[in-house]
Formats: C-alpha cells, structure tokens, sequence
C-alpha cells in the first residue's frame, strides 16, 4: 500500500518550485522527506507496521479475556437466578397449580442472592486491578506493604 503525500506536502513543494527566490535546501529537505516516507511506509516490516501488529495482537487478547469473563458473569447469573423465575413465572401465570414448598422457594431465591457473593470472586480471578481494589477494601490500605 502506498500512502500518499499530504496536501501540505504537496502544496509546500509546489511553491517551492514555483518561486525561484527560495532557497534550494528547503525544497532538499522536503524532497528527502517525501522520498523517505514513500519509502519506508510501503513494506510489511517497518517498525510501524510491527508496533500496529503487537498492539492489536494486545488487544485482541485483552478482548478475548473480557469475553471470556463476560460469557462467565452472564453463566453464573442464569444458573443463579433461572430456577427463582422460571418458578415465579409458573406460580403467577399457573393459578391452579400447588404453590411450592416455602423451603424449595427460600433455597431458589437464596440460589439467586448467591450470584452477588460470586460476582466479585469471579471478578476477581480474572481481572488483576479488580483483585488488588479487593484486597485493599477486605486487608486494609496497607495491604501492599505486607506482601
């Protein structure tokens, strides 16, 4: 791919060209500097086009982790709170049905209540900043200084 000159550029070499009252080494400079970028931002190689490779291949990875940890979360919430839905749906829409045992309801609301303590823990494991905010609120602000 080869990139072309800014209109600047262009425009800045024209003048130079067209008024003879310039000096030659302006219109050097900028020739050289038209020649190295012709030059260099054609091939694969260059240390730009290796910076642009790392950084997406960064970024894909960190994109890869926040899914991951999403897929996680959004598991975690449904098989939390699916069996207290699923029954409160059939308990309204089902009006001729036995109402469940008060304890099988307590234990799918509690099912559910557990997703906010598993949250955090989740977060936790898997997102490094997280973890250090976690033990700074659980240890203290001086958590650091004992490890």
């Amino acid at each position: 791919m080869i990139l072309q000159p800014p209109l600047a550029l262009i425009t800045s070499m024209t003048a130079l060209i067209a008024h003879s009252q310039w000096e030659i080494s302006p219109l050097r400079m900028l020739l050289s500097k038209y020649k190295t970028m012709t030059i260099f931002f054609p091939f694969q190689n260059t240390p730009l086009k290796v910076k642009k490779r790392a950084k997406d291949a960064l970024e894909s990875r960190r994109e890869k982790k926040a899914g991951k940890t999403l897929v996680i979360i959004t598991g975690v919430f449904v098989i939390c709170w699916l069996p207290f839905f699923v029954m409160a749906l059939l308990m309204a829409l089902c009006v001729s049905c036995d109402h469940p045992h008060p304890r099988l309801f307590s234990l799918f609301l509690w099912l559910g209540y557990l997703n906010s303590t598993l949250n955090p823990l989740i977060y936790t494991h898997f997102n490094p900043d997280f973890r250090k905010a976690f033990a700074r609120v659980i240890w203290g602000k001086h958590h650091s200084a004992r490890t």
